[in-house]
């Protein structure tokens, strides 16, 4: 099991499948037939059997992440196909490898945020332990594993030198903008209505916030192509976040908004060796927010009406509800996080379980709270991240994680200030801003746990700890 390839092999793999997966999704979508979607994944089924590269392997799982739709095996048992399958074997193959060769992860293993991610990890475990539902919590920690095997080993094994991390990120940005040109297709025949913003992207994202969400998180990879490319094709590239903004734009999704300001802010403290105190400030102004709601009952003054709290088919009126808080996927918010709060107070130590949260919430939920979308027919969570922890893992659950992302900012900044390669330091400020978006976004959902973003999150802890480890002794500028 070779980690050495031929730059030549690679590049065909690579371009051949994109000739290959753009012909069966165009003649797929012209000719109204499923049938040739699947071909480019028969095409990785023979790869995954016949090449003994995993290198190619991790490639392959980035270029699929974007095209990776939802698929229900049976009623109650549904994957990410294909990359959660490729996820799966590319797991295996690295237990393989570091079972081969031990010490090809012993520096890694020495690094915090490594140590940080696998306390995380076990304590995954003795919250699965007193699960309220052993089976789905147990199930959640072998997804969770081989996502840190697959994304965060894979990323220390394998992106080893400069261009590498060139071909990471075309791996996301290629298919990402293929798929944004699909849905501005789609979306231009209904006029780029608001009202039907949220099905254009279907089948490869759920939804809107789930589409916006990976678009704004590639935005600072497509900056960092112009930025290093030849000044002949700067313009291409300008045309391209033209493109992508457009997208982010007609996703009519407020949370991507926010996080685009989010991650220039974070470039911004970064720069200026202040993410700390910023990441406090932060805390310091959820925490008297959250104190001025419980402080006799603030809350209740935003109890929506039944009535009253719908969603509009416009954007003007959607962002004039948002202000009001009359808008249907605020109050929603609102009715989750309330029970979510009185939940966690029974389960703080170890909490309900992870995966637990669905099955226990409405028994603790304020009636005076409710909207019309209350029944949750889709399962979907508590829409905060960190307060998912909480309600599912207890207090060290969401300690473990917290001090993970604040170490990824401080470790940003650290290598950022250090490091005299320009090109590493472009690069620590880019994965500065997508941790940035990623928190903003999963304040008002739990992404961290979807395949598209969850896969973002922890390439960029595997980015910074190979970052590190090959900037500690820098000595000269490098050339990009």
């Amino acid at each position: 099991m070779s980690l050495s390839f031929s730059p030549i092999r690679i590049n065909i793999i690579f371009w051949g499948l994109c000739l290959i997966t753009a012909t069966c999704f165009s003649l797929s979508f012209l000719l109204q037939e499923n049938a040739w979607f699947y071909i480019p994944f028969g095409i990785i089924a023979f790869l995954l059997v016949f090449v003994y590269d995993v290198k190619i392997l991790f490639f392959l799982l980035l270029f699929f992440i974007p095209f990776s739709i939802e698929l229900a095996v049976t009623r109650t048992i549904a994957t990410d196909f294909p990359d959660e399958l490729i996820m799966i074997s590319l797991a295996a193959c690295i237990v393989l490898y570091i079972a081969y060769n031990p010490l090809s992860v012993k520096p890694f293993l020495r690094h915090p945020l490594i140590q940080l991610l696998l306390l995380s990890l076990c304590w995954v475990v003795v919250a699965s332990v007193f699960s309220y539902n052993f089976i789905i919590s147990f199930k959640y920690f072998l997804a969770k594993s081989w996502y840190i095997l697959a994304f965060v080993f894979g990323a220390c094994l394998f992106v080893q030198n400069k261009k590498d991390f060139i071909i990471t990120g075309l791996c996301i940005s290629i298919p990402m903008l293929c798929i944004i040109l699909y849905t501005l297709y789609n979306h231009s025949f209904k006029g780029f209505s608001f009202e039907s913003a949220n099905n254009m992207m279907r089948p490869f994202f759920r939804n809107h916030v789930n589409y916006s969400a990976f678009i704004v998180c590639i935005i600072p990879v497509l900056f960092l192509f112009r930025y290093f490319s030849p000044q002949r094709q700067k313009k291409y590239w300008r045309i391209v976040i033209m493109i992508t903004l457009a997208g982010l734009f007609f996703s009519y999704s407020r949370g991507a908004w926010l996080a685009l300001v989010v991650g220039l802010l974070a470039v911004y403290f970064i720069k200026k060796k202040k993410i700390k105190p910023a990441l406090w400030g932060v805390v310091s102004v959820i925490a008297i927010l959250f104190a001025a709601l419980i402080y006799k009952n603030n809350y209740l003054r935003f109890a929506p009406d039944f009535n009253k709290t719908i969603f509009h088919k416009n954007l003007k009126g959607h962002l004039v509800a948002t202000f009001r808080l009359t808008d249907v996927s605020n109050a929603e918010r609102f009715y989750r996080w309330i029970a979510g709060i009185r939940m966690s107070k029974e389960e703080l130590i170890t909490g309900y379980g992870p995966n637990n949260f669905y099955d226990n919430y409405k028994r603790f939920a304020d009636k005076r709270f409710r909207t019309w979308v209350s029944n949750n027919e889709d399962h979907s969570s508590v829409h905060n991240y960190f307060l998912l922890l909480l309600i599912e893992q207890g207090i060290p659950g969401l300690f473990l994680f917290s001090l993970l992302l604040y170490s990824m900012f401080v470790y940003a900044q650290k290598i950022y200030h250090r490091s005299v390669d320009i090109f590493y330091k472009k690069i620590v400020l880019a994965i500065a801003a997508i941790l940035a978006m990623i928190t903003t976004l999963n304040t008002l959902s739990d992404l961290i746990e979807t395949d598209k973003i969850g896969s973002l999150f922890f390439i960029c802890l595997g980015f910074l700890v190979i970052i590190d480890l090959k900037t500690k002794n820098e000595k000269t500028i490098q050339s990009p």
